[in-house]
């Protein structure tokens, strides 16, 4: 949006009843006298390790590429190597298949892994912000 547009929204809505509505509300709220807060401002490292690990846990489980699909990719993985290893003998043969399909499963799983890489390093900075 352009500058005159937000300030033609500015003017319209300051000289609305909205506004008006708005402030005399705001007034209100702000003479009721509220419960007094204790508090030292700072949360400890256990609060704040268990408020982040929630909002993570919120966040992915909102996408649906970044968690929903990725753990259906996860059960799938496991559902073939487990079928895999089910119907193998103990022949030297077999011995080769399994370390084939770990090395498969380490790769998809290391390779899937990198994609949610981004959000932890913000979720880590948000709470190294917390700290200072």
């Amino acid at each position: 949006m352009s500058s005159v547009t937000i300030q033609t929204l500015e003017t319209t809505y300051k000289s609305s009843t909205n506004a008006a509505a708005v402030e005399a509300m705001l007034v209100k709220i702000t003479e009721k006298p509220g419960p007094m807060v204790r508090s030292s401002g700072h949360a400890n490292a256990y609060e704040r390790v268990l408020i982040l690990t929630w909002r993570s846990f919120l966040n992915m489980s909102r996408d649906f590429g970044y968690f929903w699909l990725r753990l259906v990719l996860y059960m799938l993985l496991m559902i073939c190597i487990g079928t895999t290893f089910s119907h193998l003998g103990h022949t030297l043969y077999s011995v080769r298949v399994r370390v084939a399909a770990i090395f498969i499963s380490v790769a998809f799983t290391s390779f899937m892994s990198i994609g949610g890489f981004p959000p932890h390093i913000r979720e880590i900075k948000l709470y190294t912000s917390c700290l200072v």
